[in-house]
């Protein structure tokens, strides 16, 4: 290698690994746990309350039928997350989770459910910093009208297979 290339190399090297180091630590751990922000619960909520088909139709990837297919998709997410109420949400693989408060209920987790540590980890940093629950709260992946759009009706995003049938694919 030419001794001309090892200083430009050594910056973008340089700049490169500030750039990720900053990206990863960046954000109050309440709000942001990976590298993208967590829209608030009651944000996404209204949101998807004053959503309109012409804002989603014409999206990339956007396989919505019609008018009536989006509004049933909306429709059931606002029934889904009906008198939720989220402590906190946060991504983790840049997925969206909302820790939704259990209501009171105090039933135990299923037998063999893996258990989520809501303590301070070993290193002594709070739980909320590495994407977990609050006790009383449950985490819950985070199902959006963009992802619904995806889908010809809502039905079909409901189904288990491309075809409904519920059949694994052949092997």
């Amino acid at each position: 290698m030419s001794i001309r290339w090892i200083a430009p190399l050594a910056i973008v090297t340089l700049l490169l690994t500030v750039s990720c180091t900053q990206q990863a630590g960046a954000g109050d751990a309440g709000d942001m746990v990976g590298l993208y922000p967590a829209v608030p619960f009651g944000a996404f909520l209204a949101s998807v309350a004053s959503a309109s088909y012409r804002q989603y139709a014409g999206r990339p990837g956007a396989r919505v039928r019609d008018q009536q297919a989006f509004d049933e998709m909306r429709s059931y997410l606002l029934a889904r997350y009906h008198g939720a109420r989220a402590v906190r949400s946060y991504t983790a693989a840049d997925i969206m989770f909302d820790c939704l408060a259990q209501n009171g209920s105090s039933a135990p987790p299923p037998a063999g459910a893996p258990s989520i540590h809501t303590g301070s980890s070993a290193s002594g940093a709070p739980a909320a910093q590495k994407g977990t629950c609050p006790d009383g709260s449950v985490p819950v992946r985070r199902t959006t009208l963009e992802e619904l759009v995806r889908f010809p009706t809502l039905r079909q995003y409901l189904a288990k297979s491309p075809g409904g049938s519920g059949a694994l694919p052949p092997t």
